[in-house]
């Protein structure tokens, strides 16, 4: 097992501290474990913490701290969602919180990102087995989703989300109409806003539903050993939305991907 060199893990601050206090937390049961890798995302800092029995968790260090604790409320709020669910749906659940330093741990996923599955059918010459997997991931993702909009349908009003349409339109009517487009640009964009602030308006699709709101191929996990188990992470960005947002983001994601 390849441990992180200690040039990198000093790179970020309380880490050692924070794995004295999981090594010393027996309530975790995740002990003993090294790390393995590091890498930095837009708002968290991530560390892959090993066991013995090669599974993973993954501690969290945020560097805003609001952010890595919306991620929790949210985390928690999708685990209590698919608590009942078929057990062929699944998210990951926070195995742990602290507020000094602030940190999250969070359970690992099974199986293959269904960005690996897409990829691998791609590009291997003989891929037959991997693009009938893969395909069938895909009809087991639809079901999750489904099940997703069918669960948490009506948690929120929705002219609250009609009305935070028509603030973001505006704010990205506000940012383009300060720089200088083509004039077809202007009108491709002047059309796209005003669909969404149309629709806003007239709430002509009144169901709304707890949105992942970052539905992508990289945050899918698909385990082919277990009836094509799917486990979503990342719910960090996760609010209600119209149904149909995580469709058309996760179909922009697999357009633009490959």
């Amino acid at each position: 097992m390849t441990m992180i060199p200690e040039v990198y893990t000093s790179s970020i601050p309380n880490l050692s501290v924070i794995l004295d206090k999981l090594k010393r937390d027996t309530s975790l049961n995740i002990y003993p474990f090294k790390p393995v890798q590091l890498w930095k995302t837009l708002l968290n800092q991530v560390v892959e913490l090993r066991r013995t029995d090669n599974t993973s968790v993954f501690l969290k260090i945020a560097k805003d701290d609001e952010s890595l604790l919306d991620e929790y409320e949210r985390t928690n709020y999708f685990d209590c969602l698919f608590r009942d669910a078929p057990p062929e749906f699944r998210t990951v659940k926070v195995l742990a919180c602290c507020e000094n330093p602030i940190y999250i741990v969070i359970e690992g996923a099974n199986g293959k990102s269904f960005h690996e599955m897409v990829r691998n059918s791609c590009s291997w010459s003989l891929a037959r087995n991997e693009l009938a997997d893969t395909l069938t991931a895909a009809s087991a993702i639809g079901r999750w989703l489904r099940y997703l909009e069918t669960a948490s349908v009506g948690d929120s009003p929705a002219q609250t989300v009609w009305d935070k349409l028509l603030t973001d339109s505006a704010e990205v009517r506000a940012k383009f109409s300060a720089k200088k487009w083509s004039s077809s640009v202007d009108s491709m964009i002047e059309r796209c806003i005003g669909v969404i602030e149309d629709t806003a308006r007239s709430g002509l699709n009144p169901q709304v539903y707890r949105s992942h709101h970052d539905f992508h191929p990289e945050n899918i996990f698909v385990d082919i050993h277990s009836q094509f188990r799917v486990t979503t992470i990342d719910c960090r960005l996760s609010e209600p939305s119209f149904i149909g947002y995580d469709s058309i983001l996760f179909g922009y994601h697999l357009h633009h991907s490959y």
